[in-house]
């Protein structure tokens, strides 16, 4: 390895090593990260997701993690016969303590709609001074005008409000909230 190149890999070292100091020093943020995960596919994309959240210092409430409600292997049927109850319970009190909330936006998440409504309808009460991002990976998403009955995507509007009065910017980008998220621990010392 040459010289250039191997001070150049210290000096990331150091600064990952420094970074991880500072980090250790500060609360981190807890985010909770919600939509659909009654799929295979879903559950990968959402363990991605929680990754990439992880990496960038943040601490993750993630309701398919948690194996008291999700371990469909393990339940019984009275515990089955409870599960609402107690899956309505959990995600409520993960995203009670989280810091950040960011919710995958799609007219069919019946579970996570009612979670978005929950806080749409608790900030107008209360405000809480929690974040809120919200994304879709729906392919038909498009700036393309569309007309009439030959629009391949739409939200429902009372939806769409309610994501607007949580944030202002609507539905963005999946990379774009991670760019946000990786900016503010920047601003808040813990870069």
């Amino acid at each position: 390895m040459n010289k250039a190149l191997e001070k150049e890999l210290q000096q990331a070292q150091e600064r990952i090593e420094a970074k991880a100091k500072k980090m250790a020093k500060t609360p981190k943020l807890l985010v909770y990260n919600g939509g659909d995960m009654l799929s295979v596919a879903n559950q990968a994309k959402h363990a991605e997701e929680d990754q990439q959240l992880r990496r960038l210092g943040y601490d993750v409430y993630s309701p398919q993690d948690d194996e008291e409600i999700n371990d469909k292997q393990n339940q019984t049927e009275d515990s089955n016969n409870s599960l609402a109850e107690k899956i309505f319970d959990h995600d409520t009190k993960g995203m009670a303590k989280s810091d950040i909330i960011i919710f995958e936006v799609s007219n069919n998440n019946v579970g996570t709609n009612v979670e978005l409504g929950q806080w749409a309808q608790q900030e107008r009460i209360q405000p809480t001074g929690k974040r809120y991002y919200f994304h879709s990976y729906d392919i038909r998403r498009t700036n393309i005008p569309e007309a009439g009955d030959r629009r391949s995507w739409s939200i429902n509007q009372y939806l769409y409000g309610a994501i607007l009065s949580l944030n202002p910017k609507g539905i963005q980008k999946w990379g774009d909230i991670i760019d946000e998220l990786d900016q503010g621990t920047k601003n808040s010392g813990r870069d």
